[in-house]
């Protein structure tokens, strides 16, 4: 080896990142130069129904405010659309259980690494404590999210959502220790009215009709005292968003996404409490 292809590798350095996990090592050959912080990996559980967790990523590119491509978030998307129903299990205790499909899934997204994880369904997080339970990870809480960004500017929030998400009493209980109240549809609204735009929405098939029934649950909703409405379930954003009406509209996943997007910007620091995502503290 000559002296001047010995000085040319000797001035280069490596050094070895050796991780231990319980399925694998890995190593890392990264140069001792390297200062870049890849900052958090977003991990997204989707699935329920087959688009949402391809609009909350899409959504999420949108409100990061990027100029190039490296000031983007890293994200990681993991769909599984064979989870059953979520509705079915919290309405008839011998449906099959959502359960072990989420589980598995936040699990996966704990174990590439994710910061944080996102479950890109509303009615999901009837089983949130499971979830949180089988990761070390911080699994986010929508409601938790949606009702404090809220608090403060609203004391009585109207509900659209799936039956599960209605009858479950979700919202209501966290409202309920944040002094606020919901007003939930009536079982003719659910019925007539959103159940069926949802099942559209999931089978890719609504249109102007759905929006317009949407927006009849909403005025309703306002006449018994609520000054917002939170669009309870992922696919109600597909179908009604501001452009549609004056109301105001609470969309956990677009209030969840758009504090993510604040890990990005600012001071960059953030923190989870209570499934609460807390950015430039």
């Amino acid at each position: 080896i000559n002296a001047e292809y010995m000085g040319h590798f000797l001035s280069v350095y490596f050094f070895f990142v050796v991780r231990s996990s319980s399925s694998s090592s890995r190593i890392s050959f990264l140069p001792t130069t390297q200062t870049m912080d890849p900052g958090p990996l977003i991990g997204i559980l989707g699935g329920m129904g087959p688009a949402a967790g391809v609009d909350v990523a899409g959504r999420l590119i949108k409100l990061t405010p990027a100029h190039v491509d490296t000031e983007h978030l890293r994200t990681v998307l993991y769909t599984n659309s064979k989870i059953p129903p979520r509705p079915d299990a919290i309405l008839d205790p011998t449906a099959p259980s959502p359960a072990p499909g989420m589980v598995a899934g936040v699990k996966k997204l704990a174990a590439i690494d994710s910061d944080v994880i996102l479950v890109a369904c509303v009615t999901a997080h009837y089983w949130h404590q499971e979830m949180q339970a089988a990761v070390s990870v911080p699994v986010l809480n929508v409601i938790k999210q949606t009702l404090s960004h809220a608090r403060g500017t609203h004391k009585c929030i109207g509900l659209m959502g799936t039956l599960g998400t209605v009858r479950s009493g979700m919202f209501e209980n966290t409202a309920a220790e944040l002094d606020m109240s919901i007003v939930a549809p009536t079982d003719d609204e659910l019925h007539s009215l959103i159940l069926p735009c949802i099942a559209k929405a999931k089978a890719g098939e609504h249109g102007s009709k759905e929006t317009e029934d949407l927006k009849t649950v909403v005025a309703s909703l306002l006449k018994r005292g609520a000054t917002a409405v939170i669009l309870g379930c992922t696919e109600l954003p597909l179908m009604l968003t501001s452009e549609h009406t004056d109301a105001t509209l609470l969309d956990p996943m677009g209030i969840m996404c758009t504090a993510l997007a604040g890990m990005q910007s600012g001071t960059g620091k953030w923190k989870v409490v209570d499934g609460i995502l807390f950015t430039n503290q």
